[in-house]
């Protein structure tokens, strides 16, 4: 049994590189007019649009790792739940977030 675990982290390790970078080449996010459109994954893929006017507020998350290379991570926060925007750039996670509440905050004044 040990042995399988240890297969099993060993081939973990030598793909992560290869998972990492289709993980990152197949994240795209975009900013409309009207909502945010999020889409995730290589294998599983999901897409996701939140219209502007449907979301309650907007964090960012930086734990030790993405912190140790300056990256972020932005949360957009609805009632039905919470969507995330991956491995930013500090400043571009920055923008995205002062981008994100100019819409929400022009989308709440149309209504």
């Amino acid at each position: 049994m040990l042995g399988a675990i240890a297969v099993f982290v060993l081939l973990e390790l030598a793909t992560q590189p290869l998972q990492s970078r289709y993980s990152y080449e197949f994240s795209r996010f975009s900013i409309g007019e009207r909502d945010l459109r999020i889409r995730k994954g290589w294998m599983f893929r999901s897409s996701v649009t939140v219209p502007f006017n449907r979301v309650q507020h907007v964090d960012t998350k930086q734990g030790p790792l993405l912190r140790r290379f300056g990256l972020m991570a932005v949360e957009v926060h609805t009632a039905v739940g919470s969507h995330e925007i991956e491995a930013l750039d500090a400043d571009e996670a920055e923008r995205v977030v002062e981008a994100i509440t100019a819409r929400v905050l022009t989308a709440k004044e149309d209504l």
